[in-house]
């Protein structure tokens, strides 16, 4: 039976560190080595960056996170209230984009988190907001019992 976490918090950024710590811990009990836990922990530092920095405009409105353990992987949805998001037009804006703009909307932490993810998915919503959806596999330590 998969264990699911489910976190709603407030688009702040000092909210960041404590869900890498929570996604830290799901990736220790799915048996992750070191080097998986800390790539589940920065993909997961990216997306909830990115739905912070997408959500500021609307402080009141929450970042979902969900995450899933199974044997051998841990799935992440991340969902935010920003704005409609237009993956064609971000990949097509990372040509012009300064390190200064260094945000996921633009493009560049895409790269990131998709050389550290399987099954990277992004789904803009209907009137606004992005789900980021995506899955951390790795070599498990042990046996193969959760």
């Amino acid at each position: 039976m998969p264990d699911t976490v489910q976190i709603a918090l407030s688009p702040r950024p000092e909210f960041v560190g404590a869900v890498r710590h929570v996604l830290g811990a799901l990736g220790r009990l799915a048996e992750f080595d070191a080097g998986s836990v800390e790539d589940l922990k920065l993909a997961v530092s990216e997306a909830v960056t990115n739905a912070i920095t997408r959500g500021a405009q609307d402080a009141t409105a929450d970042v979902r996170l969900v995450a899933t353990r199974e044997p051998g992987a841990v799935t992440i949805e991340v969902v935010d209230a920003g704005p409609v998001f237009d993956p064609q037009a971000a990949a097509a804006a990372q040509d012009s984009v300064t390190s200064q703009e260094f945000s996921f909307e633009a493009g560049l932490s895409l790269p990131v988190v998709r050389g550290l993810v399987e099954d990277l998915e992004l789904v803009p919503g209907e009137d606004e907001g992005l789900t980021v959806r995506f899955t951390v596999t790795a070599e498990r330590a042990g046996t193969d019992a959760l």
